[in-house]
């Protein structure tokens, strides 16, 4: 690869074929009526030169950058999915997204959006850190004109697009499943109900558990969708009848896998549990993890296939879009069937 001070120049190629800088350039951006015969001969020597337009330069004048904003928490392994589908997406269509990891200490999210203002970005996709954030959040958004994609959690007080999992749907297969296997006394390790993935999760749960007039649903709270062990011991002592749990997320799921561990309880003999959410490590834990699934890596291509067609139209009064990508149940071995001195 050449020195970025070595990279050819639309001068050199302007040298090498006897035309101005400026028709080469017009030329090049295909917006100059010359023969075929010259503008052949002028992509001829930009390729053989290795030459490559200057973006950030094209971008300031014509407004067309090639990049989109992404505000995600790619620590996290469906975060970097979810990326992964969006730039996926991107590529086709000659964009690149610049990503920007969330929560961050060193910088907030307010000012993660300008710094991908300040880059002339064309789009920006935000997993919200805040749920009840209103329109008035994405005032510089909208004053640019900028679209906007809001993925995974849902803005209950904010006009936008959205992108995210059937998190209702998830609820609704965990207590499917544990149904099912005969569990009747049933709980719920819940995430924050402010935020839309933990709200509309325990709806799906608990609303099609409850439709058997023989099942009960008892529900706990996280704070911020992390465990909370003494809280769960609580739970389990407030609720000892209690043979099938649905975990909101991986990380309580795995607190729960050492709560049962320091209580003896077997997992599933004594407790069956769910989990949304499939990480690698779903299947490798003792026992691997029956798992409501996600697929974050098509919610990324969606969230790029609205924001690509918005930049298209330019058009500040298209209609709210909102798409969920399904969710499926994987079974492993922590859920059995209620064994029958149980019943």
């Amino acid at each position: 690869m050449k020195h970025p001070s070595l990279q050819p120049t639309l001068k050199d190629i302007a040298k090498a074929t006897n035309l101005t800088v400026a028709s080469v350039s017009r030329i090049l951006a295909g917006k100059a009526k010359f023969s075929t015969e010259t503008r052949e001969r002028v992509e001829a020597v930009a390729n053989a030169l290795g030459y490559r337009p200057n973006r950030l330069v094209s971008g300031i004048q014509t407004g067309r950058t090639g990049l989109i904003g992404a505000i995600l928490p790619i620590h996290a392994e469906w975060g970097a999915q979810l990326l992964t589908g969006l730039q996926q997406e991107l590529a086709h269509h000659n964009y690149v997204p610049i990503a920007l990891d969330c929560p961050s200490a060193a910088i907030n999210e307010l000012e993660m959006i300008y710094h991908l203002l300040d880059r002339r970005v064309e789009g920006i996709v935000l997993f919200p850190g805040d749920d009840t954030i209103s329109d008035e959040y994405f005032d510089e958004i909208h004053s640019r004109h900028i679209p906007l994609v809001v993925v995974v959690r849902r803005l209950t007080r904010a006009q936008c697009h959205f992108v995210g999992c059937n998190d209702f749907q998830s609820g609704k297969l965990a207590a499917e499943h544990l149904t099912g296997l005969g569990h009747r006394v049933l709980g719920h390790i819940g995430g924050p109900r402010n935020i839309s993935t933990g709200r509309e999760r325990a709806e799906g749960f608990t609303q099609t558990a409850m439709a058997h007039s023989e099942v009960s649903v008892a529900q706990v709270v996280m704070p911020a969708f992390m465990p909370d062990e003494a809280l769960m011991e609580q739970f389990l002592d407030s609720h000892p009848q209690i043979t099938g749990i649905f975990c909101a997320n991986e990380p309580i799921a795995f607190g729960l896998y050492a709560v049962a561990k320091r209580r003896k309880l077997n997992i599933p003999g004594d407790l069956s549990i769910v989990s949304h959410g499939n990480g690698r490590a779903a299947s490798i834990v003792s026992p691997p993890l029956t798992s409501t699934v996600e697929n974050s890596i098509e919610v990324g291509r969606e969230a790029a296939s609205i924001l690509l067609e918005l930049t298209r139209q330019k058009n500040s009064s298209q209609p709210i879009i909102e798409k969920q990508t399904p969710t499926e149940l994987i079974i492993r071995e922590s859920t059995a069937a209620l064994p029958p001195l149980s019943q």
